[in-house]
């Protein structure tokens, strides 16, 4: 693996697998019903103080260049790592698509804790860096796995704070599920 992207335009670029990520994640969402969508993009930061959204718009402007740096990097079809990235990439589309069809059947009045959930409390938020990191292996480049691996600290903190959000509306029935199932996956 390279270090840095090598930049060229081209339709064969790491924009590819992010827009059939998006793409699917749209028509998944569209299945949706309002209350289930208002509750899937409830944003948890009235909570977080002030350096903690800074923090998280640092993560979000990382994913921003990213996203943008992608469209301009060539995907290594011929390089031995693509495969490997093709095969994390899809665990991962597989688990947020799977995520998100266990968090729409679950009543807005209780926690998702069916499918993936019994196995992680946040099983979209590992898809997806599943997903990123997929597809940053599938350009042949470290620095994308580095860019990810920020935002994924960076995020941590707001999953921590979606977790308080959850133990203030569920309380202790969420208490108890934190207890026995892990913040990500296995140990994690």
């Amino acid at each position: 693996m390279q270090v840095l992207p090598d930049f060229k335009i081209g339709l064969l670029n790491g924009w590819l697998p992010l827009l059939l990520y998006f793409a699917g994640l749209l028509l998944a969402l569209a299945s949706f019903s309002g209350q289930a969508s208002a509750r899937i993009f409830e944003d948890p930061k009235y909570g977080m103080p002030a350096g903690v959204k800074l923090v998280r718009l640092l993560g979000q402007m990382a994913m921003f260049a990213y996203i943008g740096m992608m469209v301009f990097t060539p995907l290594m079809f011929g390089s031995l790592v693509f495969p490997v990235g093709l095969l994390v990439y899809s665990a991962g589309y597989g688990t947020v698509m799977v995520a998100l069809h266990h968090f729409r059947h679950t009543p807005a009045d209780q926690p998702a804790v069916t499918g993936l959930y019994r196995l992680s409390r946040n099983p979209q938020w590992v898809g997806l860096a599943l997903v990123l990191a997929g597809a940053a292996i599938m350009t042949d480049t470290w620095m994308y796995l580095g860019i990810i691996l920020v935002v994924a600290i960076i995020y941590h903190l707001q999953i921590l704070a979606e977790e308080q959000a959850c133990l203030e509306q569920y309380g202790d029935s969420y208490r108890a599920y934190m207890a026995k199932i892990p913040r990500y996956f296995w140990f994690l």
